[in-house]
C-alpha cells in the first residue's frame, strides 16, 4: 500500500500583542477545551476545576503561540511559550505547553519532527524549556524525551493524588564551522 508524503494539516503562528486580541483564540480555546484528549484534560483538573479558564489563560499569557489544524480545520492541538525574565531582566528560560486533541494520534511521526524544529528554535531564543508533565502521560512523555527534554524525578509534585515529573529542554550547542 502506497503512503501518501504531503503535510495533510496546518500550523498557524500567532505572537503577542496579537494573541491578546481575542478574535481568534477565544474560539481556538473553546474548541481545545472541548475536544481536549482525557489525559490532558486530567492533567488540568489536578490543579482546577475549570479547564476551559485553563486552556484560555494558557493561551492567553502566551508570548508565541502556534497550533495545528486539520483541513477541514479540526483542532489537532495547541502549543505556546512563556518567556521569563531573571533579576537582570534578561530572558533566561521559558514555560512551554502544548495540548492536543485526539486527532494528534493520526499526526504522530510529522508532528513529533516539527515540534523538535519549533521547540529547538525557541530554546535558542528564549533559553531552557520547562514544565512539568503527569507521570501517567506516556505518550507527552516519550515525545519530551523525543525532543531531548531531560527528567528529574527526584523532585516530582504531588498535586491532588496525582504526580508530575518537571522537565527541561536545553538548547542545542551550535554547531562549529572548523
Amino acid at each position: 500500500m502506497l503512503k501518501e508524503n504531503h503535510k495533510t494539516y496546518t500550523i498557524w503562528k500567532l505572537e503577542w500583542p496579537e494573541i491578546l486580541e481575542g478574535e481568534e483564540t477565544y474560539g481556538l480555546a473553546w474548541d481545545l477545551a472541548k475536544n481536549l484528549r482525557e489525559v490532558d484534560r486530567r492533567e488540568i483538573l489536578a490543579f482546577t476545576n475549570d479547564v476551559e479558564q485553563e486552556v484560555q489563560e494558557s493561551i492567553d499569557w502566551s508570548y508565541e503561540l502556534q497550533y495545528a489544524t486539520t483541513k477541514s480545520g479540526n483542532i489537532i492541538a495547541v502549543w505556546g511559550v512563556q518567556p521569563k525574565r531573571n533579576d537582570e531582566g534578561l530572558r533566561t528560560h521559558a514555560l512551554i505547553w502544548c495540548l492536543g486533541t485526539d486527532l494528534i494520534k493520526r499526526y504522530t511521526v510529522s508532528f513529533a519532527k516539527e515540534s523538535k524544529a519549533i521547540l529547538q528554535e525557541w530554546a535558542k531564543r528564549y533559553g531552557s524549556l520547562y514544565n512539568m508533565v503527569g507521570a501517567f502521560n506516556d505518550d507527552a512523555i516519550r515525545w519530551l524525551q523525543w525532543v531531548g527534554a531531560s527528567f528529574d524525578a527526584s523532585a516530582k509534585i504531588i498535586k491532588n493524588g496525582e504526580t508530575f515529573l518537571p522537565f527541561v529542554i536545553h538548547p542545542e550547542p551550535e554547531k562549529g564551522g572548523d
